[in-house]
């Protein structure tokens, strides 16, 4: 072999040796050094601290880690998550002296004191982890020291009971949630309406659960640390029972229909659809129903509180909705039952299967997001709006098309968008306008950092986002 011909091999040679690195380093490397690093330092570090967390990654990295993160975050949780199956009943812990609405958002990672999303004090317990595969001696242990911790707290507790109907593959299980009536009572007669709620719908495929509120009270099903609680129940269920995050259905009667009009509009994201039962509005908005199926059911002769013609006027609303947007928007379905009074005779129980007919879009084209309830939800779909006090009486429309978002209406001075391949082309730029002017114009980065962040806060796996834009908006 020639200088020239041996020159030429070893050139090709390297070439190879070259793609074989950067496959490796890129495919197989990177994504398990990340997560390394991620096992290695989170539980002592903020994410923010670690030398990966803003690296930009490709749209095959990101993947990985977002799935290798997920199960860790699962596995991680699991321990927390069995103990609610275990007991039928979720345990939460606040400190004595601070409003139970400052429950923290538990992390999963072990038993300490957690910060809360809004301010810097002390205000839960988050619950312990173990992974599934440690042994029972130290799982147990784990378990006793927490619940130890939390019986000397300041403690609230939903118990909950279920039935599992048909024979829906785990992973792809639909999953009603039924809220019973009552409200400012004794606590026998709430404990009366929940056994009730227990047996009251039965769909064809499914689980189908029903909790007891924490508290006896007339706003018990949408006090502002029920959030925590309906997240706590949804993200179990998903994890221990094999519940399909696309397929959460919700329904509440009396006291449940009250929790559910409130509710439903402020939690669209996590459901496929919701039916109300003989509940009260009160004064919130309709709007944020966009891309949420809804349907009244209502006696006609149910007139205390003047339940019926708020049914009715709700009803006459979202048909307004949905003449001035499309059909396939603010759907909804109003059944005022002739003859009836509170009690339907369960006629109601059509509203599982129109119900059921429905799948969650988590990623809708278009977002009307109105805050205007005492749940104040950070996130919505793919948005967030971080400052409590700004979520107030917020009131946010944005849309999509390709890589274009128009912020068609915004009341407060920043907001975020949260991205992944699914909503947009991330290889290429994206443009966002606000008042026919461009506010942000260019590419933006997968990260480990916006996925673990992501998965923390809302631990659903079709709100996994590795990008995101924070916004200014001009006032």
């Amino acid at each position: 072999m020639n200088k020239k011909n041996l020159l030429l091999v070893l050139f090709i040679n390297f070439i190879i040796v070259g793609l074989i690195f950067i496959f490796t380093e890129i495919v197989i490397i990177s994504p398990k050094a990340n997560v390394w690093k991620w096992t290695k330092y989170c539980d002592n570090k903020n994410l923010s601290e670690l030398e990966f967390s803003n690296r930009p990654l490709n749209k095959v990295n990101a993947e990985k880690i977002a799935e290798i993160l997920y199960k860790d975050w699962q596995k991680s949780n699991q321990i927390r998550f069995s103990q609610y199956w275990d007991t039928q009943s979720i345990d939460m812990g606040y400190c004595a002296g601070l409003e139970k609405d400052n429950i923290s958002r538990t992390s999963g990672s072990e038993i300490r004191w957690c910060m809360s999303g809004d301010d810097s004090r002390l205000t839960g317990l988050c619950p312990p982890s173990a992974y599934i595969n440690d042994d029972d001696e130290y799982a147990d242990s784990i378990k006793n020291d927490y619940f130890n911790i939390i019986s000397n707290l300041n403690r609230l507790q939903m118990k909950f009971k279920y039935h599992l109907y048909g024979d829906e593959a785990f992973g792809d299980r639909s999953m009603y949630i039924s809220l019973h009536g009552g409200g400012s009572v004794p606590a026998e007669f709430n404990d009366q309406q929940w056994e009730n709620q227990v047996n009251l719908y039965r769909p064809k495929h499914g689980l189908y659960i029903a909790p007891r509120a924490p508290e006896d009270d007339w706003n018990m099903w949408f006090k502002p640390y029920m959030i925590y609680f309906y997240d706590e129940l949804i993200r179990s269920s998903i994890a221990v029972m094999g519940v399909n995050p696309d397929k959460i259905y919700i329904t509440g009667y009396s006291a449940g229909g009250d929790g559910l009009y409130r509710i439903a509009p402020l939690l669209c994201d996590h459901f496929a659809s919701a039916a109300m039962m003989a509940g009260h509005p009160g004064d919130i908005s309709p709007l944020s129903l966009y891309n949420l199926p809804y349907a009244i059911w209502m006696g006609e002769n149910d007139e205390a509180f003047s339940r019926n013609e708020n049914a009715v006027n709700w009803g006459f609303m979202l048909d307004s909705l949905q003449r001035i947007t499309s059909p396939d928007k603010y759907i909804h379905s109003l059944n005022i039952v002739e003859g009836k009074g509170h009690w339907m005779d369960r006629a109601d129980t059509a509203a599982i299967d129109w119900m059921a007919g429905f799948v969650r879009n988590p990623y809708p084209e278009r977002i009307v997001w109105k805050n205007d309830n005492d749940i104040k939800p950070e996130y919505f779909y793919w948005l967030s709006l971080g400052d409590k006090e700004v979520r107030k009486e917020s009131m946010v429309i944005v849309s999509r098309e390709d890589n274009t978002f128009i912020v068609e209406q915004c009341n407060v001075p920043s907001l975020t968008i949260h991205l992944n391949d699914n909503i947009a082309d991330l290889n290429r730029p994206l443009k966002v306008i606000y008042d026919n002017k461009i506010i942000f114009n260019g590419k933006v980065k997968r990260t480990s950092k916006n996925i673990f962040e992501s998965i923390y806060h809302r631990g659903d796996k079709r709100y996994i986002f590795c990008s995101k834009i924070d916004l200014t908006i001009p006032q």
